[in-house]
């Protein structure tokens, strides 16, 4: 009798240690909100940038200073990357179990990384820097992912991951602006690279928020 009432406490433990764990992903989700609010953020000034290019001329002064703000992107991605990433580790970390800020540390190597990776690689070499930042972020999703048992989220990034690919090999583009009677052509790949760093950050966003309510719901059945 002793030995099951032993193996009962050993399994609640457990359940309260996946639990708490729950819970303490969903500390980490307004990490994921902040990077996709600046990634979106970057999106739409280069759509705007485009729009002003066609529409206003590449010289007058507004073109000039959205460009500005397009040409610094890098430099502004990775600072505002750090301030949202140790904001809230700071707030947080207390907090955590272990466990969990193997997560947190995974995604503040990736996000670091892609913004200093793109600063030190020059500009001609902007497919290679998609490419990496597609690659990171597909691997931190699909861990964060699996960590967090939701497989709809592996399906999306199988899905946008073939549709990278195969932009890539068809080469897609198309014209984003005109200068004059010049075309500024975009490529498909990089469209795809946006959304997985914005719209694929937010879903990640949604999903790692829910563990929450989830973690809560399941120390009730345990209690």
């Amino acid at each position: 009798m002793n030995n099951l009432e032993q193996a009962l406490e050993d399994i609640n433990l457990i359940k309260k240690i996946i639990n708490k764990t729950q819970e303490d992903f969903s500390k980490i989700a307004k990490i994921f909100l902040g990077v996709a609010i600046v990634n979106l953020f970057f999106v739409l000034l280069r759509f705007i940038a485009y729009t002003s290019i066609t529409y206003l001329g590449y010289e007058e002064l507004i073109t000039q200073l959205i460009m500005q703000g397009v040409r610094k992107k890098d430099f502004i991605c990775l600072l505002l990357y750090s301030i949202v990433y140790l904001y809230y580790v700071i707030k947080i970390k207390k907090k955590m179990n272990e466990f969990s800020m193997v997560l947190v540390n995974i995604w503040g190597i990736i996000f670091s990384g892609i913004g200093l990776f793109a600063l030190i690689i020059s500009e001609p070499n902007i497919a290679t820097i998609q490419a990496i930042e597609f690659v990171a972020i597909l691997i931190g999703i699909c861990i964060t992912a699996l960590l967090i048992k939701k497989e709809w989220i592996l399906i999306f990034c199988l899905i946008i991951s073939g549709f990278y690919i195969f932009c890539l090999n068809t080469n897609a583009t198309f014209v984003a602006a005109m200068i004059r009677d010049t075309e500024v052509i975009e490529t498909m790949s990089s469209i795809v690279v946006d959304i997985m760093k914005s719209l694929g950050i937010f879903l990640l966003y949604l999903s790692v928020r829910s563990k929450k309510n989830e973690g809560r719901s399941n120390s009730r059945r345990v209690k």
